[in-house]
């Protein structure tokens, strides 16, 4: 319970910021800038709590992994519905690129624990 309540902050966090920005909960709705905005506080949020829980506990859990997998599911959804409608998807590639990279990281380190 305390893991996935220090996880789900990030999410808290950028959730919050999009309501109070942008009077929507509904991250799909936004356009490229405030979408990449809200999709860098969610990814960073996370990183910072993955440093976080590295430094402390020394290891990452299930729940780690399912944030990470649901964070890029969300951008991945974002890209698509960009591609599709013929907009510039560059920096969010480059944003889901450095995520697998990061995640393929957090695999290995948590397979080796196991």
């Amino acid at each position: 319970m305390k893991n996935t309540t220090i996880q789900a902050t990030s999410l808290l966090i950028s959730l919050l910021w999009i309501g109070l920005m942008h009077q929507t909960l509904n991250p799909f709705a936004l356009k490229g800038p405030e979408f990449l905005s809200f999709y860098s506080i969610l990814l960073f949020g996370w990183y910072i709590t993955l440093l976080f829980a590295k430094f402390y506990k020394g290891s990452f859990s299930k729940t780690t992994v399912v944030f990470g997998v649901f964070i890029f599911i969300f951008g991945a959804i974002k890209f698509v519905k960009g591609v599709y409608l013929g907009k510039p998807v560059g920096l969010l590639i480059l944003m889901l690129i450095i995520q697998v990279i990061v995640f393929t990281a957090i695999i290995r380190i948590y397979s080796k624990e196991s």
